[in-house]
């Protein structure tokens, strides 16, 4: 059949669904979907891309992460650092400190040590 993809799926259809029951994460959760069609149903994976609303190449990426290492790997999904901060790392930590004084000690307004004119009151 054309558009079949012909992988070796390790686990069983009920190992599968526990996964997919257990699993809290909605990103694991349908890359084990995935699985779980091409192995109960035999679905191809442009039908499974429309199904989860994913690219094609997005389960194609997620089966060769199976492939080659196993359900771990394929399980595993990078986490962006994000972006550097703008504000210094003192900055911060004189906030927070100044912060934790304004909630112990609520009759004195708070200003940022001398560095601006910015001050936060109720």
């Amino acid at each position: 059949m054309a558009g079949v993809t012909h992988i070796d799926i390790q686990e069983s259809v009920e190992e599968l669904e526990a996964m997919v029951r257990q699993q809290n994460n909605v990103r694991l959760k349908e890359r084990l979907q995935a699985l779980y069609m091409i192995k109960n149903q035999g679905i191809s994976v442009c039908a499974i891309a429309k199904i989860l609303g994913k690219h094609r190449s997005t389960v194609q990426r997620w089966l060769a992460d199976y492939r080659e290492t196993g359900i771990e790997t394929m399980l595993e999904f990078g986490v962006s650092p994000g972006r550097t901060r703008v504000i210094p790392n003192w900055a911060v930590e004189s906030l927070k400190k100044q912060l934790e004084h304004r909630f112990i000690n609520a009759k004195n307004p708070v200003s940022v040590a001398g560095k601006t004119d910015i001050s936060l009151s109720q």
